[in-house]
């Protein structure tokens, strides 16, 4: 048996928001206790998060842990979908055109040695397109406009905070 589980972290930070972070810690580390230490028919498991896993906390009972992060090389491709990889699926679906657009948007994750992209974003992107290919040009159409926007618009404050040290007037015309 192998047991994956992903973001093993977010009913312990919602327990703490919340106010009853010391019942969801019982909870959580007797459920791995028995889940990960007791089971004998468990050959592995991979646990993901965001929060450094402790040995003190909820995993006290468990030993042979094998913590890695972002900044670890041994694994580092399998964080997310490689540029290889998504070139593989957008060729497979049809969807080879696009291809810059997944990349300018999805391709932003540096684990260890590696670029990877987020399969999440990619599948689901990916799914739209398959469904209506039309509306999402219109979206990437939105979406370039507005980092234009943003881009201008940071470009014009850029220009006035350096015109406001030099008191600079700046005529507008209407």
């Amino acid at each position: 048996m192998i047991i994956l589980i992903d973001e093993y972290d977010v009913p312990l930070a919602k327990a703490f928001d919340r106010g009853y972070y010391d019942q969801m810690v019982l909870l959580i580390r007797n459920m791995f206790e028995q889940a990960l230490k007791t089971n004998s028919s468990l050959k592995f498991a991979v646990l993901t998060g965001c929060l450094r896993i402790s040995k003190e906390s909820i995993f006290t009972g468990l030993n042979n842990l094998k913590v890695l992060s972002v900044k670890d090389v041994q694994f580092d491709e399998y964080f997310g979908f490689t540029d290889a990889e998504v070139r593989a699926l957008l060729e497979y679906y049809g969807l080879s055109e696009f291809y810059d657009t997944v990349r300018a948007w999805y391709d932003g994750y540096h684990f260890g040695n590696v670029d990877v992209y987020c399969p999440w974003d990619v599948i689901n992107y990916c799914d739209a397109l398959r469904v209506d290919r039309e509306a999402l040009r219109q979206i990437e159409k939105k979406r370039y406009d507005e980092q234009l926007r943003e881009e201008g618009m940071e470009k014009i404050l850029k220009y006035g905070i350096a015109c406001y040290k030099k008191r600079c007037r700046i005529a507008v015309s209407q």
